[in-house]
């Protein structure tokens, strides 16, 4: 069975914000429903790229 696939980006660039803490849950709980997960933490983010 192909795994389907989800992304989560942050924005704000910090690793242990509060949005992506819960998206380390959310991930957590789609792996084990068949899930896979990437996480973007959006370091090189910038207005006028």
């Amino acid at each position: 069975m192909p795994y389907k696939k989800v992304m989560f980006i942050s924005f704000d660039t910090i690793t242990v914000s509060g949005i992506t803490v819960e998206a380390t849950k959310l991930a957590c709980y789609l792996n084990n429903r068949s899930f896979e997960s990437f996480v973007d933490l959006g370091y090189d983010i910038k207005i006028d790229k």
